[in-house]
């Protein structure tokens, strides 16, 4: 049987491809889930958020600086870098079935809009924050579930 190039016999451009060779897009989504209740979250994670959220810009630091717009400042103390990667940890944990990538995502777009935040309050923000926060939900997502 002869057929031109991308007719749906040969596969060569349909999208679907044939019967015997999966869709293009399925050999990059292998192992992604396309439905959020194959892994549901703990039930803490809304109370878990909630007070990250309000821990992190409540101004409770004994040092204050005027609000405004700051320098932000690139040598963090230690224990403020332990302090961050205990505080994201449990993002990690509550999103562990997640990719690393899609986790990372989450934990850096939810660290740099408290740290952008902060500029405007009595807090202090840096960028080591943000990469210590990302680092902390990483290590978190690894932590193994008790049973």
């Amino acid at each position: 049987m002869v057929t031109s190039i991308g007719s749906p016999d040969e596969g060569l451009l349909s999208p679907m491809g044939s019967a015997a060779d999966p869709p293009l897009l399925s050999r990059f989504t292998r192992g992604i889930s396309p439905h959020w209740e194959d892994a549901p979250l703990p039930r803490w994670t809304p109370l878990y958020l909630l007070l990250l959220i309000a821990g992190t810009l409540s101004p409770f630091w004994i040092h204050y600086q005027p609000a405004g717009l700051r320098d932000f400042s690139m040598s963090p103390a230690p224990v403020d870098l332990a302090l961050n990667l205990l505080l994201f940890a449990p993002l990690g944990f509550a999103f562990r079935s997640w990719r690393v990538v899609r986790l990372a995502g989450l934990a850096l777009l939810l660290s740099s809009c408290i740290e952008v935040a902060q500029l405007w309050l009595p807090r202090f923000s840096s960028p080591a924050d943000i990469a210590a926060n990302v680092a902390g939900a990483l290590l978190g997502r690894f932590v193994p579930a008790l049973p």
